[in-house]
């Protein structure tokens, strides 16, 4: 007879428990594909011809890795956070090159080191 409160007790449990978890962990509910596809599209967006000005975590941005160039066009200073991107192009640079990126495009081009890299993000559009 104490089974069938005691199961009760569990099943309420498991639920209040995903219930706390869908908002302290929200992340943990989203489709992370489509996640990574928006930063894909976003960072695809952008167009560069810069130079690398500062390279840091983002401390207030949740430590995404960030990227702050300086325009060789316009001298304004292009902020971009390298958010789900695999192929190591953070790692890659260094302050004091110069990056060339087409609009649309996950080429990248930095003409110190004649490094040409791609940006990778495991999606599948």
């Amino acid at each position: 007879m104490k089974t069938k409160p005691r199961n009760s007790l569990i099943i309420v449990t498991l639920i209040l428990g995903f219930i706390i978890l869908r908002f302290v962990k929200p992340e943990l509910f989203i489709h992370n594909e489509s996640v990574v596809c928006f930063e894909m599209n976003r960072t695809k967006g952008v167009a560069l011809n810069a130079v690398v000005e500062r390279k840091y975590l983002d401390y207030s941005n949740h430590n995404y890795p960030a990227v702050e160039f300086r325009s060789l066009i316009d001298k304004r200073l292009i902020k971009v956070h390298f958010i789900n991107e695999r192929g190591g192009f953070y790692t890659n640079i260094q302050i004091g090159d110069t990056v060339v990126k087409a609009s649309g495009s996950l080429d990248v081009f930095s003409s110190n080191k004649t490094l040409q890299d791609s940006l990778v993000y495991n999606c599948n559009e």
